[in-house]
């Protein structure tokens, strides 16, 4: 673990002075964004971003840092839900402030220092086609209507092998654990 841990922060230092580095805008900051979803919906954005970079078109990265064990797949970090939220609250206006006009999102990257050569491995999630809705619109009017619903249904999944709570979980067990 000692040697994981020295060759993350190996990588770290590589990569702040990696030529080419964007322009970093602010660390660890609070975004807010009132969001209107396709369907209706009026959803509140709110919470922190490790960073947000300038790309060289002047649009705003939200790069989130990570120190897991297990990066998530190609295809799950273009579905990845916390990424397209950074973006969504990017466009919507949460970081107008930080940066001093109108922001445009420029994309979201994972950056694992747990993995990687000489540079930690970054996994991109390109600025959504504005053209119509977004994935992580419909997945958060779907998690709205859930919560405001009140129905909380178990829904299977790889993030089932973690879990801590399956000795409970009605998918997991064949019968009540009420008696």
């Amino acid at each position: 673990e000692r040697a994981a841990v020295e060759a993350a922060l190996t990588r770290f230092l590589a990569w702040h002075d990696r030529p080419g580095a964007r322009t970093v805008v602010a660390t660890e900051p609070r975004l807010r964004a009132e969001v209107q979803l396709p369907d209706g919906q009026t959803v509140t954005l709110h919470g922190y971003a490790d960073r947000l970079e300038l790309d060289e078109a002047g649009d705003v990265v939200v790069v989130d840092l990570k120190t897991g064990k297990y990066p998530p797949t190609g295809p799950q970090v273009a579905q990845h839900p916390q990424l397209g939220l950074y973006q969504l609250a990017v466009d919507h206006g949460a970081a107008d402030g930080l940066v001093g006009r109108s922001a445009s999102s420029g994309g979201a990257e994972l950056i694992q220092w747990r993995h990687g050569d000489d540079q930690p491995k970054v996994q991109r999630q390109d600025a959504p086609d504005r053209s119509g809705p977004r994935l992580v619109e419909e997945q958060l009017a779907a998690a709205a209507s859930t919560l405001r619903a009140e129905e909380f249904v178990a829904r299977p999944g790889s993030h089932c092998d973690r879990c801590a709570f399956q000795a409970i979980c009605p998918d997991k067990t064949s019968g009540s654990v009420l008696s």
